[in-house]
């Protein structure tokens, strides 16, 4: 029998899309963009946590005991049990849990001290936190259900469709120096030289064409992988 705690509601999700499709690519389409493997993982997980067979695949149809659990979380008569379960995760915060995505650079700067202000208020919240780097490897988890959300500052082109993106912050070119500068002109800037983020990150790519709007090209000893250099 499974656990109604460990039920991903966003597998039901999947589950209904699929059930009201002809096949998964079409369920994918449904679901904002997913491929027919992510939505075969998902309704694969859900099957593994319920214990029974949701839908045969050559042709996908819903098995007996699928249409039933269909039928069921479509009129919305969900098991008391599992909806005394939504309410206590949506109302009670304080005894959650909540997984993160966030690059090590966004972390250090911007989610650290929301974090210390989260556990400080919530002291039972539990929040796991995965710094992967790529932006992809993290859209991917929550693609994947692996984390609940990411925090990025970049979203590939390529994602754009496939996930729900909200704005939380904005921020400005920030150029760190060891002395302490001034900059009258933005020509100016062509006197020094830097270390830079790659050459294909979305923020070089933007910076670049803002400074070719003033005819300032940067002097570039090295190029990071990261968006920051630590020595």
């Amino acid at each position: 029998m499974s656990d109604v705690n460990s039920i991903n509601l966003n597998l039901l999700r999947f589950f209904i899309a699929t059930a009201e499709s002809e096949s998964l690519a079409e369920a994918g389409e449904k679901m904002g963009g997913y491929s027919h493997s992510t939505v075969s993982t998902n309704i694969s997980t859900l099957e593994k946590q319920l214990g029974v067979k949701l839908f045969t695949r050559k042709p996908l149809k819903l098995t007996e005991v699928g249409n039933d659990i269909y039928q069921t979380v479509k009129n919305g008569l969900i098991d008391i049990n599992f909806a005394m379960v939504i309410a206590d995760s949506k109302n009670n915060i304080e005894r959650g849990k909540i997984s993160i995505g966030c690059p090590s650079h966004i972390t250090e700067f911007y989610l650290m001290d929301r974090i210390a202000q989260a556990v400080k208020d919530y002291p039972n919240l539990e929040i796991n936190l995965d710094s992967a780097y790529e932006c992809e490897d993290l859209i991917e988890a929550v693609k994947e259900n692996k984390i609940d959300f990411a925090i990025l500052d970049r979203i590939p082109m390529e994602y754009e469709k496939g996930i729900e993106i909200r704005e939380i912050k904005k921020s400005k070119y920030i150029f760190i120096a060891k002395d302490k500068i001034e900059i009258n002109k933005v020509n100016e800037l062509e006197k020094y030289k830097y270390i830079l983020a790659g050459e294909q990150r979305t923020n070089t790519i933007k910076l670049a064409k803002l400074l070719k709007n003033y005819d300032v090209k940067l002097e570039t000893v090295l190029r990071c992988r990261n968006n920051r250099a630590e020595s």
